[in-house]
């Protein structure tokens, strides 16, 4: 019965000296990780940030680009218009379109 006390004592303690290598190499990668994550999280931050004003001018330019096609179709839409008007005043509106 001694010996199994004894056997059951020494099972424990060196499954506790186990748990606490496990905890002690946890912490220590833990260590290791969080900084790693934050650095590469702030990282991700300046990239992103870093993007954000090629893309502000990139829209601000695709809009100025639109403005442009709109006020060319506008220029178009009249020239068509007063092309017609044009024909019809001088009656050459029939022979167009045959």
């Amino acid at each position: 019965a001694e010996a199994l006390k004894l056997q059951m004592e020494n099972d424990a303690d060196s499954t506790m000296a186990l748990l606490i290598q496990g905890r002690a190499q946890y912490l220590m990668l833990q260590d290791e990780l969080i900084p790693n994550r934050e650095k590469h999280h702030r990282s991700l931050e300046r990239a992103v940030r870093a993007g954000e004003r090629p893309m502000e001018s990139l829209i601000t330019s695709m809009e100025g680009l639109l403005t442009l096609k709109l006020s060319l179709l506008e220029v178009i839409e009249t020239f068509h218009l007063n092309h017609y008007r044009y024909l019809y005043l001088t009656q050459d509106l029939s022979r167009h379109h045959d």
